[in-house]
């Protein structure tokens, strides 16, 4: 099984609402995130979106050598509202510098840093999968899933090791129903087996 299952989860919103891209200085200003998932930006007219050449430059708010990927109208929206939307796809493995380009926006903070990781092995998501199906908590919080009494102590160790925060499964800690729908290959835990009956009793 590969990533390609989790893609239904890997889309996340840059900024809050109801401000999002437009929210200066942007909050949060880091993001980590797995290669193949889409970064949503929304703003208003009054902002862009660029891609800064290095970490000097995004320090700087340096755009020489920068690439825009977005402009004030993309999708044709405006006003204050953010009505733009512009999708970016974390094609590979690095650190993506983004920020505004109008006027002095960027040094007044509106900037992102990006840091793509590369997708997770088949293995730590047969893991994650197995891990969901035994807790039988798929539409609860990761925390609650990865530690619940219903799933096996590899599953404990799981959640001990940090993997409700690791970049690899961010999708995944979005919504767990789907990515359990996702894991059909995953096996529930075993079910406990029948108590034995009582010995009979010997009547004197």
């Amino acid at each position: 099984m590969g990533a390609s299952a989790f893609e239904v989860l890997a889309t996340t919103t840059v900024g809050l609402s109801p401000s999002y891209w437009s929210a200066i200085p942007s909050n949060p200003n880091t993001y980590n995130v797995t290669e193949g998932e889409t970064l949503r930006f929304r703003y208003s007219n009054d902002h862009n979106i660029w891609q800064l050449a290095s970490r000097e430059a995004y320090e700087a708010c340096n755009f020489q050598g920068a690439k825009e990927l977005a402009g004030r109208d993309q999708g044709g929206g405006g006003g204050n509202f953010p009505p733009n939307t512009y999708n970016l796809v974390a094609e590979s493995q690095g650190v993506m510098y983004i920020a505004c380009q109008v006027s002095s926006h960027c040094s007044a903070g509106q900037k992102v840093m990006i840091t793509v990781s590369p997708p997770p092995t088949s293995s730590l998501l047969e893991r994650i999968c197995d891990c969901a199906i035994q807790s039988g908590l798929c539409d609860q919080t990761c925390n609650a899933m990865f530690t619940s009494d219903s799933v096996s102590p590899e599953c404990q160790s799981l959640y001990a090791e940090g993997v409700c925060n690791s970049s690899p499964v961010i999708g995944f800690n979005t919504l767990y129903r789907d990515a359990c729908t996702a894991c059909p290959t995953a096996s529930p835990a075993p079910s406990s087996p029948p108590p034995s009956p009582p010995p009979p009793t010997s009547s004197l």
